[in-house]
């Protein structure tokens, strides 16, 4: 056998080894190989799985395939057989599965079926194989024609379940969930829920259910939330309350129908109480928010999946960045004022906003200061996150262009910790940044910490709390781990990292509570440890407006910078769209004449009626 093909297809860390150009020539050698074989255009069938690169690879196969002449026929996410069961049925000439089974997230693969469902023959492969390795010049398609896409794929996931239906004799009737670790195992049993027009449950929700008690007896674990999986168990407090439920429908909508702890329910429901006042404010028609990004670390910590730029490496970037930027600030206050739109708080996130240099801050926050009336902001809020390039200088910058909010985030105060995540300072360092901070200054001061970090313990957890507060910031936030799929942690596959008790660590924000804070914005995250939770602690009067807007979704948020998503809001959240700018920093760069035509649809949103929600 050759170079790509092992004994189960093309396998490789997507986007490493199995790359969307190589995804691109096996479409066109498979495509190639069948029309010589056949003499016609040939028909290929594509199924994928859920990794995140699938889709990736799917229109890079779809691309190459279409390209010589080739019709493809896309599945969807489809297990394998499937796709070899209607690779036989729509009469194709092959089928094409992306994906990598029992392998890490970060890869992926790709198996060729031939027209009977079978794997590709090994002859076969190595002409595939011959046409890719040796640039080969690949034959026309037999019309001069590109190829074409077919559609139905819903029909044709209905003809594979149809096609199981008719395999099996049992009673499919009803629900049923099945759980087995080693020689044991256990069932549970339900009816079909009633119709929800009927006051029943879908029977997605009642499946779930189930699922959920039978895993809830047979491990004795009580998830602290419960069923609920939403990112934003607060605005379901405000929803409904805004459609007039009683607290009692409310309690039970938690405590019963999803389950969720007592003591997370109370929190949530402290929270609500507190934010209505400021999200009355915030929910003013046309009122909005400016978030401005900025994509450059010093280094990158190990948890973090943000798209974000080694400065040492990718330096160059950055005053083109900030030129960029500042332009497209200009445009977005163009646009505001042509939407009729009121500025009510800035967040200039990343990132590290600090690694930009003191005259670049100075350019990009006296271009804000320029085009916005500052005296009539709410807050102003500047990510200064970490000491390794946050000096006196760049703070009393901050300071002087107006922010009256800033971050400064440890995550930990264990240097053991800060060298497990790739941090390349102190703990004493952030003490000294915190010191300068206040001399410069600064009266309302967020630190963040991360509980569950690699190596760290509920005593090292408890010593940071212990040491933020000591410093009396105005805000803490405790954010619980989330092992994020695009983060070195996950990546790498770092077994050996100890993940302590988080819940026994969250457990410790008793202290917060009693050192005169209290929880004010909350949000969850897939993949958190133990399914918990991050929560915003603050003294009262120092609130973190903007997070509480962008949590809540009450308002337009315009974002400035790479990756940035515009989401425009109308009509009290009933009206939404997004606008996004690309994602990399030298895309955004080189494309950025496209990125100012695209913020033209600020105001178009306001000027016209779009009609139905859309999400970009």
């Amino acid at each position: 056998m050759g170079k790509l093909f092992g004994t189960d297809g093309i396998r490789g860390i997507a986007g490493q080894t199995l790359t969307a150009e190589l995804a691109f020539h096996v479409g066109q050698a498979v495509a190639a190989v069948l029309t010589e074989e056949k003499g016609s255009r040939p028909l290929i069938t594509i199924g994928k799985d859920t990794r995140i690169s699938s889709d990736m690879l799917e229109a890079a196969l779809m691309a190459g395939i279409c390209s010589v002449g080739g019709d493809v026929m896309p599945l969807g996410t489809i297990p394998t057989p499937a796709v070899a069961f209607l690779t036989v049925q729509q009469q194709a000439d092959a089928g094409i599965v992306i994906s990598a089974s029992h392998n890490p997230y970060a890869y992926n693969g790709i198996k060729v079926f031939n027209a009977q469902g079978y794997k590709l023959s090994d002859e076969m492969e190595q002409r595939v194989e011959d046409l890719i390795l040796n640039h080969a010049e690949l034959p026309a398609s037999v019309d001069g024609a590109v190829g074409r896409r077919h559609h139905g794929m819903h029909a044709l996931h209905s003809a594979y379940v149809q096609h199981l239906l008719g395999s099996i004799d049992c009673d499919l009737t009803g629900l049923r969930v099945l759980v087995r670790q080693g020689e044991k195992s256990k069932t549970l049993e339900a009816s079909l829920p009633l119709p929800v027009e009927q006051g029943g449950e879908t029977p997605e929700f009642a499946l779930a259910s189930l699922t959920y008690d039978l895993l809830r007896s047979w491990t004795g674990i009580r998830p602290p939330w419960g069923k609920m999986t939403g990112v934003r168990p607060v605005r379901l407090i405000h929803d409904k309350r805004a459609a007039g439920w009683s607290a009692e429908q409310i309690d039970r909508f938690f405590l019963q129908r999803f389950d969720c702890s007592e003591k997370k329910y109370e929190m949530a429901k402290e929270i609500a109480d507190l934010q209505e006042p400021i999200l009355r404010l915030g929910s003013a028609p046309k009122t909005y928010s400016l978030y401005i990004g900025i994509p450059f670390c010093p280094s990158r910590c190990s948890y973090c999946s943000f798209v974000s730029c080694n400065l040492d490496r990718d330096r160059k970037l950055v005053q083109p960045y900030v030129d960029c930027l500042c332009k497209e600030v200009a445009e977005i206050r163009a646009q505001a004022e042509c939407a009729g739109l009121t500025l009510c708080s800035i967040y200039i996130g990343g990132g590290t906003p600090t690694s930009l240099s003191a005259a670049q801050l100075r350019q990009l926050m006296g271009t804000v200061r320029e085009n916005f009336d500052l005296s009539k902001v709410v807050e102003y809020t500047v990510e200064a996150g970490r000491p390794d390039c946050t000096d006196a200088e760049k703070l009393a910058v901050i300071k002087e262009y107006g922010a009256t909010r800033i971050s400064i985030n440890p995550q930990t105060f264990s240097d053991t910790v800060l060298a497990n995540i790739g941090r390349k300072h102190s703990a004493q360092d952030i003490l000294d940044c915190y010191a300068d901070a206040r001399r410069a200054g600064h009266e309302d001061i967020n630190m963040d910490l991360i509980a569950g970090l690699p190596g760290d313990t509920v005593e090292g957890f408890e010593h940071s709390l212990r040491q933020a507060i000591a410093l009396q910031p105005e805000n803490i936030t405790v954010h619980t781990l989330t092992l994020k799929r695009a983060s070195r942690i996950v990546i790498e596959d770092q077994k050996e990292n100890d993940y302590a008790d988080v819940a026994a660590m969250l457990e410790k924000c008793h202290l917060l509570a009693e050192a005169g804070y209290r929880p004010y914005y909350l949000y969850r995250q897939k993949n958190t440890l133990q399914n918990l939770e991050n929560v915003g602690w603050c003294k009262p009067g120092h609130e973190g407006y903007y997070n509480i807007y962008i949590m809540e979704e009450v308002q337009t948020i315009l974002s400035a910078g790479a990756g940035g998503s515009t989401k425009l809001v109308a009509d009290g959240g009933k009206r939404m769209q997004r606008i996004f700018n690309f994602k990399y920093p030298n895309e955004y760069i080189q494309r950025f004449a496209e990125v100012l035509e695209r913020k033209k649809g600020v105001a178009e949103f306001y000027d016209h009626n779009l009609g139905t929600e859309t999400t970009g």
